[in-house]
């Protein structure tokens, strides 16, 4: 079977993105290596349409993400791990729309979000880590559609939801939940 088009991306030293940086519509995509030194994207990093990327770099030294983080539409991504140091996104952070998304472990650090934190339409999902250090959302928090999700995830520290809180349409998850 012949590949077409980009198979792999490897950029270990680049530090910073000044605008947006878009990794979207690679058929052939199945690997992204190093990025280990990027700290800063002064803009969004979407990642997105890529069928065959089954997992993501780490981006452990990001640091801040000016724009929206967007983790969509990517059909072989199993597991969402990292982003150790990001501390803040500037507009939304969504993950939505990766059918196999089997668990996302990561955001550990992760203290504001500009705008909307969107977790939904992940088929797969049952297992939501990390979010610890969250305090303020700026507008929606919203987990819909993930139907093997059994538990909400806990946001030990969030003190602000700008607008609106939707948990609906998610496997297993009741009230108790809600009131942990």
């Amino acid at each position: 079977k012949k590949a077409y088009g980009i198979q792999r991306i490897s950029l270990p030293a680049l530090e910073s993105v000044g605008g947006d940086f878009e990794i979207e519509k690679n058929p052939s995509l199945a690997s992204i290596q190093g990025l280990t030194r990027l700290s800063m994207v002064g803009g969004g990093l979407e990642i997105e349409k890529n069928p065959m990327l089954e997992t993501l770099p780490d981006f452990n030294a990001l640091q801040t993400v000016g724009g929206d983080l967007e983790i969509k539409k990517n059909g072989a991504l199993r597991d969402l791990k990292g982003f150790k140091a990001l501390t803040s996104v500037g507009k939304d952070l969504e993950i939505t729309k990766n059918p196999r998304l089997r668990s996302i472990d990561a955001f550990h650090a992760l203290t504001t979000i500009g705008d909307d934190l969107e977790i939904e339409q992940n088929a797969s999902l049952r297992s939501i880590k990390g979010f610890g250090a969250l305090q303020m959302i700026a507008d929606d928090l919203q987990i819909k559609s993930n139907p093997g999700l059994d538990a909400l995830p806990e946001f030990p520290a969030l003190r602000s939801i700008g607008d609106e809180l939707d948990i609906l349409g998610n496997g297993q998850i009741c009230q108790n939940d809600l009131n942990r």
